[in-house]
C-alpha cells in the first residue's frame, strides 16, 4: 500500500535522499467509520484515519477508503481455498492427507517469501529511482 507520504529524513538537516534513512511509524487506527445502508444495515463504505510518526519528528494522519472491502475479500478468498483442502478434521485425517497439507503450506510460504523479496526489490528501486530523479 503506498500512502504517498515523502518521509522525513531521520537526519532533518539532509534531504532523505542524502540521508539515505527515513523511518515512517504507524501509531494508531485514529478512526474508522462505515457508511451503512439504510435499509440493509450493510456496510456500503468505510474511512479510516491512521496516524505515523515520521522521522520522530512529526505526526502524519492518513486517510485510507475502503479498506473494509478489501479486508472481506482476502477473507473470503482465503476461507473459500480452506473449505477445499481441509474438509476434514485435523484428527481424522490419513498421513497422505497431511503430507499434502505440509506440502502445499511450504508451497505457500516459499511463494510468500519469494513475493515479499520482490516487493523489497521494487520498494529499494523505487526509493532509488525517486532519489535520482527529485534530486539530479
Amino acid at each position: 500500500m503506498d500512502f504517498r507520504i515523502d518521509v522525513l529524513a531521520w537526519d532533518i538537516d539532509r534531504t532523505t535522499c542524502e540521508s539515505r534513512k527515513s523511518v515512517l511509524i504507524p501509531n494508531s487506527v485514529a478512526y474508522w467509520d462505515f457508511v451503512k445502508d439504510q435499509r440493509t444495515n450493510e456496510i456500503q463504505d468505510d474511512y479510516m484515519g491512521v496516524t505515523f510518526s515520521e522521522a520522530d519528528n512529526n505526526v502524519v494522519l492518513v486517510h485510507i477508503k475502503g479498506l473494509y472491502s478489501n479486508i472481506i475479500k482476502i477473507l473470503r478468498n482465503n476461507s473459500d481455498r480452506g473449505s477445499s483442502s481441509s474438509s476434514s478434521s485435523s484428527s481424522t485425517k490419513s498421513k497422505k492427507e497431511e503430507k499434502n497439507e505440509t506440502r502445499n503450506l511450504n508451497k505457500m510460504q516459499a511463494l510468500a517469501t519469494k513475493k515479499n523479496s520482490f516487493l523489497n526489490g521494487c520498494a529499494v528501486a523505487n526509493a532509488k529511482e525517486y532519489c535520482e530523479t527529485q534530486f539530479r
